[in-house]
C-alpha cells in the first residue's frame, strides 16, 4: 500500500504505551504523530451524559490536540 500511497499517522498512545523504534509504521508512515490518550473521570463522563446530546463512546476520545493536529 505504501508504495503508492502517501501515509501519515497521528494516533493516541494510551497511558505508559511508546511507539517503538523498530515498528514497522516507521516504514510504511512518512509521518508519524502521536499525542496521549486524552482521559475523563467518572464524575466528567456523568457530567456529561447528561448535559450532552452525544453518546458517552463519541466523546471518550475528544482532544483538541488531536483535532489540531488532523487539521495542519
Amino acid at each position: 500500500m505504501a508504495r503508492h500511497h502517501t501515509i501519515d499517522l497521528v494516533t493516541f498512545l494510551a497511558p505508559g504505551q511508546k511507539l517503538q523504534v523498530d515498528s514497522p509504521l516507521h516504514t510504511l508512515c512518512r509521518m508519524i504523530e502521536t499525542i496521549p490518550q486524552p482521559t475523563r473521570s467518572t464524575k466528567e463522563r456523568a457530567r456529561t451524559a447528561l448535559t450532552s446530546l452525544l453518546p458517552d463512546m463519541a466523546l471518550r476520545l475528544e482532544s483538541v490536540a488531536m483535532r489540531n493536529l488532523v487539521a495542519s
